[in-house]
């Protein structure tokens, strides 16, 4: 499928006041209100100007989000937009809740491709939200998700980790044209991971430990997502089937709905999904090496965990960086340069 193109919002009719009450272990000051048709945004003087940015582009967003997952929320959207740590992120809450912080994303980061943060941030969350709200059609289960304390869908609760992210990280690729399924990180560590017999296990793609652990499930699980739409060759409207198996009148868990659209478990076609992505990654390296190979130096150092950016002394002889650790804190090291 070719990626679509968002068209933002010319404008957009915005009501505007100061919230009665702050929420508790947020930024301080004055928080305000913006409502357009499908969401509320609530958010702190301060970030006034990034909101209304976002907002001017969110029924657009809407639209597109949408059509593409065939489902419209019931509720309207609340977008909560926060900066508490001065780090790129953003969540999805039952409610629908969207927790957006607007700290942009340095260009390094496997979420530095982007065309604008506001733009990428929308659509990932509101891609979970569209899809995850998405009620039962069974109405014994229906009458029983009602009795929860807040709301919840089976396919909240039964939809692995691993396509849950990876659906939200395709839908933004196809959106935008840009992000992870666009970027350099993803092919780079599905490649490099690939020739070194690392690849993380069916049930590892969902998981968060290890090295890049929790980064598995937007980086796999989308290019996992790909290859399936890809292999039955009917766009998006394979994991529109997959949903709607997923949220039937006959209950059915993930992986006998799975089965019943793709014609083999999940974990079954995962294995082959490696086995392809293996002999892709060594079809990259034999290309190399039939066209006189890489220059490669020395390998003097295996770090086991990321490094920051070096920084080399005005005579050249040393190196300076931050090593992080997965069991302790990061300690700045300096290393001699120097052919000894």
């Amino acid at each position: 499928m070719r990626p679509r193109t968002l068209a933002v919002a010319a404008a957009a009719a915005f009501l505007c006041s100061p919230l009665a009450a702050q929420a508790p272990g947020h930024a301080p000051g004055d928080w305000q209100r913006v409502e357009t048709e499908h969401f509320l945004f609530l958010f702190p003087q301060d970030l006034r100007e990034w909101t209304l940015a976002m907002a001017g582009q969110m029924e657009a967003v809407h639209e597109a989000v949408t059509g593409l997952i065939g489902h419209v929320p019931s509720e309207r959207v609340t977008v909560l937009v926060d900066d508490p740590g001065n780090v790129s992120n953003g969540s999805t809450n039952p409610g629908p809740l969207l927790y957006v912080w607007p700290t942009p994303p340095d260009a390094r980061s496997m979420v530095g491709d982007n065309r604008g943060w506001g733009e990428i941030l929308a659509v990932h969350e509101l891609a979970h939200a569209v899809h995850l709200t998405r009620p039962t059609r069974n109405p014994a289960r229906r009458f029983l998700w009602s009795l929860a304390p807040i709301p919840m869908t089976p396919l909240m609760m039964g939809t692995p980790r691993w396509l849950t992210e990876g659906y939200a990280t395709w839908v933004e690729g196809i959106l935008t044209g840009s992000g992870r399924p666009h970027g350099v990180w993803r092919p780079a560590v599905l490649r490099t991971w690939a020739l070194e017999g690392q690849l993380p296990t069916y049930g590892a793609v969902s998981g968060t430990g290890g090295y890049l652990g929790g980064a598995m499930a937007y980086l796999v699980g989308s290019a996992y997502v790909e290859w399936l739409v890809e292999k039955e060759g009917r766009g998006g409207q394979v994991l529109t089937e997959l949903w709607a198996r997923m949220t039937a009148r006959e209950a059915r868990g993930f992986p006998e709905a799975f089965t019943g659209v793709f014609g083999a478990p999940p974990d079954d076609l995962y294995g082959r999904f490696m086995v392809e992505i293996t002999d892709r990654a060594l079809a990259v390296r034999r290309r190399i090496e039939e066209a006189g190979g890489v220059v490669e130096g020395d390998l003097f150092q295996r770090l086991t965990w990321t490094p920051g950016e070096p920084a080399v002394s005005p005579d050249g002889e040393r190196v300076a960086l931050v090593l992080s650790s997965q069991e302790g804190p990061s300690r700045l090291v300096v290393i001699s340069s120097r052919p000894d």
